[in-house]
Formats: structure tokens, sequence, C-alpha cells
């Protein structure tokens, strides 16, 4: 596999990793919205017969990555890398908002989504850099 298939086969598996993590905030759909359209023929031709979800289409589309058409290979990177800036702006999050989300949602259980609704609930009074992340993560 030469660099620049390895970087597209890295690219899809941020893609195939990010976006079930992603879904469930603001920001993902567009850019699986874009893969979509771009890789129609692709998806069309080899992976017509895989279920939709769970990153299925995209391993398909990695098992035939030799034959992607340069638009949906470019979309297919673009995405990848913008959906891996997500993921670490999220993980930005909970570390920069942590000392917020003590201060200002005590007795909050992590994992429910409840802090982040008190963290957007208690906007005017979150850290800058904070806040910044929240809206870098595209969480609010």
């Amino acid at each position: 596999m030469n660099g620049i298939r390895l970087i597209r086969a890295t690219g899809l598996a941020f893609l195939i990793a990010a976006t079930p993590a992603l879904t469930s905030g603001a920001g993902a759909q567009p850019f699986v919205d874009a893969v979509a359209k771009a890789c129609a023929k692709e998806i069309k031709t080899h992976c017509s017969k895989v279920t939709k979800g769970q990153g299925r289409v995209a391993l398909c589309l990695l098992a035939f990555e030799d034959k992607l058409s340069r638009g949906c290979d470019d979309t297919l990177f673009y995405a990848a890398s913008e959906l891996g800036k997500m993921m670490v702006a999220r993980a930005n999050v909970v570390a920069l908002c942590e000392p917020d989300a003590r201060r200002l949602c005590p007795g909050m259980k992590v994992g429910d989504g409840n802090v982040l609704a008190c963290l957007n609930l208690a906007q005017k009074l979150l850290s800058p850099n904070c806040n910044q992340a929240i809206v870098d993560a595209q969480l609010r």
C-alpha cells in the first residue's frame, strides 16, 4: 500500500470510528451526506447490498479503496479529516470543561448527556476555554 492509500485508509478508519460517536451531536451528518453523494457510484457498484449504519458502507468502500474515483476519494479523505478534528475537539471539551462541570453541575452523572446540557444552560458562567471548546466541538 503506497503512502497516499495508507493515508486514505487511515482517514477512512477515522470516518468509520467517528461517525457513530459524532452523529449524536451537530456537525457529522453533512460529512456523511457528502461522502454518500460523492461516492454514490462506488456505493451502488460495490456496496449496494451492505446494510447502512455503524460504518458498514465505509468499511465496504475501504475494501474497494483501489477502485474509488478521485472525487469519492477526495471527499472521503476530507470528511474523515474533519471528523477526526471534531473527535479531538470533543476530547478537549472533557479536559477543558471538567472544572466548570464540577463547579456548575454538582451531582450530575457523567455519560447521560446531563453534564453537557447543564454546561450549555450555564453558558454565561463558563470559563472562556470551556465555552470555546464546546463551540469548536459543535456541541452547541
